[in-house]
């Protein structure tokens, strides 16, 4: 199964359904779903901290959301997502609305960034459109002093988390 929906943010978003899984692919490029997942997998792994606050730049379905959410259930997440389509089709398709203690903020990364006064021990930032990735600057400035930053880099092809 293949669905298809139209965004003002990342143009023709492919929502695909195949046995139990489900994916969303932005110009050639899974946004959520099982590749996805397992990048985050693997790099939560690297936690060390137990997070009370949690960032996340990007929050496109939910997919590390929901992870963190499993791995650290007392932590509050903050999900930045521009896209509001993004965020249907992860309430749809993934459960988005179903996250406890996630509150989600439809706005630029860098706009929220600005306004923002809070430290966050953990932050990651996964931030596409298709293949292109955005980064927010100082992004240092808002972990706590022994927090972490997960960044989900995006280089020939494969992902790799670099983290702060």
């Amino acid at each position: 199964m293949q669905h298809l929906v139209d965004s003002k943010f990342n143009g023709q978003i492919k929502i695909k359904k195949y046995l139990w899984e489900t994916s969303v692919w932005v110009g050639g490029f899974e946004q959520s779903g099982p590749l996805v997942k397992a990048v985050w997998q693997k790099a939560l792994k690297n936690v060390t901290i137990a997070p009370k606050s949690v960032l996340i730049l990007g929050l496109g379905c939910g997919v590390a959301a929901k992870l963190i959410s499993q791995k650290f259930p007392n932590a509050l997440i903050t999900g930045v997502e521009i896209d509001p389509v993004m965020i249907d089709v992860g309430k749809k398709y993934f459960d988005l609305g179903k996250i406890k203690r996630l509150k989600i903020i439809c706005e630029d990364a860098k706009v929220f960034l600005k306004k923002n006064k809070k430290k966050f021990d953990l932050i990651l930032v996964d931030i596409y459109i298709g293949e292109k990735q955005v980064l927010p600057n100082n992004l240092k400035f808002y972990k706590k002093k022994n927090g972490v930053i997960l960044l989900n880099e995006l280089k020939d092809n494969k992902n790799k988390i670099l983290i702060f």
